[in-house]
């Protein structure tokens, strides 16, 4: 799987069979004509790494770049391990010519399920983090400063036992006397929510509630068992339960306002198995909420099925 940061210039690809990750570094521009080039390949991960996502970049590190260092990172999650591994990016410009790297700096294991090695999708929820950015000046570094003190939320599923693991990414702000040296990031888990069974993906969706307003939910996809479950990080529980057709594995979502003012939500679900489009209905207030709608397409058995 392949996931950049929130500016798109390095892209960390994992490789499940060799234990490694590659770097590749976006250097497209209108007057090169170039793209992505591979740069580096990190090895000796832990077994099996599957999954890649980028930590959003905070605001205070992009504003404050001339004066410290910030290493974009990336979680790896892993189908052959309990570990998170969390890799962070080495732009090397100050050496000619420049030769960006990979860096693992950090490991947490997974210590809250039984077993809990094939982990699979990961997401980061970074919307109160950025939402209380939004009001700082450009200027104001304590106010971004401040604003580290909101963790983002983390999500990732694991296939054994079925569940999905909720944990949060504190950002520390490193000082020497008043001035900032640079920023820690530390991941945690501290939440175990069960899923039925054989969960592959997690993605970050929105659905209309009672109240007509758009609310967060996490949607996690299980392949196996063709369930998408719908958790809500407020209440801490799985509200909705969606039965799809075979296979369901990626998931895409459209919501907001419609010409008049009023909001919509839609979850477009792609089945692997029999290779179509169904879009499932995401407003509470209606009685088809968690129904599909429609499929786009016919459902085409595999192969050797017909």
């Amino acid at each position: 799987m392949v996931l950049g940061t929130a500016e798109g210039d390095p892209i960390v690809v994992a490789h499940e069979s060799s234990a490694a990750a590659s770097l590749l570094v976006n250097r497209w521009s209108e007057d090169s004509g170039s793209g992505p080039s591979l740069e580096y390949v990190l090895p000796n991960l832990d077994a099996g790494p599957i999954a890649v996502v980028g930590i959003p970049v905070p605001r205070l590190a992009r504003v404050s770049s001339d004066a410290f260092a910030y290493r974009p990172g990336f979680v790896v999650s892993h189908r052959a391990s309990s570990a998170l591994s969390i890799v962070r990016y080495e732009d090397d410009s100050v050496s000619q010519p420049a030769r960006p790297f990979l860096v693992r700096s950090s490991v947490v294991s997974n210590s809250l399920s039984h077993t809990g090695t094939d982990q699979r999708g990961l997401a980061i929820d970074a919307t109160d983090r950025q939402a209380c950015e939004a009001v700082c000046v450009e200027t104001d570094l304590a106010c971004m400063s401040k604003c580290l003190s909101t963790p983002l939320r983390f999500y990732v599923v694991s296939r054994a036992p079925a569940s999905l693991l909720v944990g949060e990414i504190e950002t520390k702000v490193d000082k020497d006397g008043d001035a900032i040296t640079g920023l820690t990031d530390r991941l945690s888990l501290d939440e175990v929510v069960p899923l039925p069974f054989g969960p592959s993906a997690v993605k970050l969706g929105r659905i209309v509630g009672l109240d007509g307003a758009l609310e967060t939910r996490v949607f996690t996809v299980s392949f196996d068992s063709r369930f998408i479950a719908a958790y809500d990080p407020r209440a801490h529980v799985i509200d909705t339960i969606i039965k799809t057709g075979r296979g369901p594995f990626g998931m895409a979502f459209d919501a907001g306002p419609r010409d008049d003012g009023e909001n919509e939500a839609y979850l477009y679900v792609g089945h692997f198995t029999d290779s179509y489009l169904g879009v499932v209905d995401l407003d509470v207030r209606r009685p088809t909420f968690g129904t599909f709608l429609v499929n786009a397409g016919p459902p085409v058995s595999p192969r050797e099925e017909q």
